[in-house]
């Protein structure tokens, strides 16, 4: 029974993504991964994005990731720094895509606030 959930799990979200990632970016872009996955605190890049979709996956309890518009950890000290606060339930992922962009214009910068497992930011290019 939890192999058939997974698999219907798996196939539900393969399904729902690929739509929204031809959906999302403009004609002849497609959605890339921004610098790489990251499993604690770090700065994930010192150059501007535009973000459209992030991917969050928490440990055996639920997540809290935020994302500061910085380009070194040392810097984020402030609640204005921050751009947006993502999070998923205990011992899943969850995929949050954007409309309009999530604007970074110094860097981004993930501070885990707990139990995140891995995030993944994407942009269209």
């Amino acid at each position: 029974m939890r192999k058939l959930l997974f698999v219907l799990a798996v196939t539900s979200f393969l399904g729902w993504f690929q739509p929204a990632e031809a959906f999302e970016c403009p004609v002849g872009q497609k959605l890339r991964k921004i610098g790489n996955l990251q499993t604690g605190s770090a700065n994930i890049t010192t150059n501007s994005h535009d973000v459209r979709a992030i991917s969050v996956a928490s440990t055996g309890t639920a997540s809290v990731a935020g994302l500061a518009n910085v380009d070194t950890l040392g810097e984020v000290d402030a609640i204005a720094d921050y751009v947006i606060e993502v999070g998923a339930p205990a011992s899943e992922a969850k995929v949050y895509f954007f409309e309009s962009p999530l604007v970074f214009s110094e860097g981004i910068t993930f501070v885990d606030g707990g139990n995140v497992e891995a995030i993944t930011l994407y942009e269209c290019r």
